[in-house]
């Protein structure tokens, strides 16, 4: 990889992560006792939820899959990581 591109590569990174760390600002979450589980949103991006038993296995959750999301809206060539 050129030293070039490298640096794009890494520019767009700090770009995503930064996205993530934002949006992750936006969950919420909500305790489901009936289910027994945690449900977790980004209400801004109705396709990002999850569910767990706990608030903090829930928010890993939601990050997993908002990373998912921003891989399937790039093509699927980054690397979100």
């Amino acid at each position: 990889m050129t030293l070039l591109l490298e640096k794009h590569v890494e520019r767009s990174q700090d770009l995503i992560a930064r996205y993530v760390q934002k949006a992750m600002e936006r969950a919420r979450f909500e305790q489901w006792p009936e289910e027994g589980i945690v449900y977790g949103e980004i209400p801004q991006l109705p396709d990002v939820w999850a569910t767990a038993e706990t608030e903090e296995e829930c928010r890993r959750a939601l990050e997993d899959v908002l990373k998912e999301w921003i891989k399937g809206s790039v093509g699927g060539t980054w690397s979100v990581d």
